[in-house]
C-alpha cells in the first residue's frame, strides 16, 4: 500500500501532516468528478461544471483534519498556496449545487472510500489532539511559543490578558505586522513560514512520538478500511 495513503488517513504530525492528505483527497475528488458533473447535468446546472472540481476543493480544504506541517510552512511561508480565498458571490448558487450531487455522492455506498476517509481522519486528528495537547507536552509547547517570542516578539501583547495562544495564531499575526496580507511582500510571507517552521518542528517530532504506539495500534485495527481507501484510488 502506498505509504501515503496511511499517512493521509493516519496523519503523524510533522512532515506530510498537510502535503499526504491533500494529495489523497485530489486522488479520490478525481473519483468522484464524473458522478458529479453527470449529476448536475440531469439537475440542469451544467453552468455549474467548469467549476465544480474546484468547488469540492474548497469545501475540502475549509473542512481538512490535519496539523501544522512545518515542510508546507517553509517552504510556501506563512500563506501556502494551498489557502483558499472563498467562493465568489456570484458562483454561490454553482457552488450550491455542485455540493448537493458531492454530498449526494459521498453517500453513495460505491464512493464509501470517501466517507471512510472522512470519519476514520477525523477520528484519529481528535485522538492526536487530546492525547499530544499541551498538557502532554508542556515543556514543548512552551519551547516553541518561546521560539517565536524570540525570533519574533509574537505575541507581543496582542493578545488578551490570560488568553490562550493557539498553534496557529502566528499565522495571522505576522501578515499583521507587515501590512495585511495584501501588503505583505513573498519575502516577508517565505520568512514568516521559515521561522514558524523551525520553531514548530521540535514540536511536531515530540507529538509523533508520543502518538507513536497509538498509531500503529489504529492502523492495524483498520487496516481493511485502508485497503479500501487504497483500492479506490489504485484502482
Amino acid at each position: 500500500m502506498d505509504a501515503r495513503i496511511v499517512n493521509a488517513v493516519v496523519t503523524s504530525p510533522g512532515e506530510g501532516a498537510y502535503k499526504d492528505p491533500a494529495w489523497l483527497r485530489k486522488q479520490l475528488r478525481a473519483t468522484l468528478m464524473p458522478e458529479i458533473e453527470d449529476c448536475l447535468e440531469d439537475a440542469g446546472r451544467a453552468d455549474a461544471v467548469a467549476r465544480a472540481s474546484d468547488y469540492v476543493a474548497y469545501y475540502e480544504e475549509m473542512n481538512e483534519f490535519a496539523f501544522p506541517d512545518p515542510d508546507r510552512y517553509r517552504t510556501d511561508g506563512v500563506r501556502p498556496a494551498g489557502t483558499l480565498n472563498g467562493i465568489p458571490d456570484a458562483e454561490l448558487s454553482a457552488n450550491d449545487a455542485t455540493l448537493q450531487c458531492y454530498f449526494d455522492a459521498t453517500r453513495s455506498q460505491r464512493n464509501q472510500a470517501v466517507s471512510l476517509f472522512d470519519s476514520l481522519h477525523s477520528e484519529w486528528t481528535s485522538k492526536v489532539e487530546l492525547t499530544a495537547d499541551a498538557s502532554r507536552l508542556p515543556s514543548e509547547f512552551a519551547e516553541f511559543e518561546t521560539c517565536l517570542f524570540k525570533e519574533t516578539g509574537f505575541p507581543g501583547g496582542q493578545t488578551d490578558a490570560g488568553a490562550s495562544v493557539t498553534i496557529y495564531d502566528f499565522l495571522y499575526w505576522w501578515p499583521d505586522q507587515h501590512g495585511g496580507e495584501g501588503a505583505m511582500t513573498e519575502e516577508e510571507n517565505l520568512r514568516g513560514g521559515r521561522i514558524f517552521a523551525d520553531c514548530l518542528t521540535p514540536l511536531t517530532e515530540a507529538q509523533a512520538e508520543i502518538v507513536a504506539d497509538d498509531r500503529a495500534e489504529y492502523i492495524e485495527q483498520h487496516h481493511g478500511d485502508l485497503v479500501v481507501i487504497a483500492d479506490a484510488v489504485q484502482g
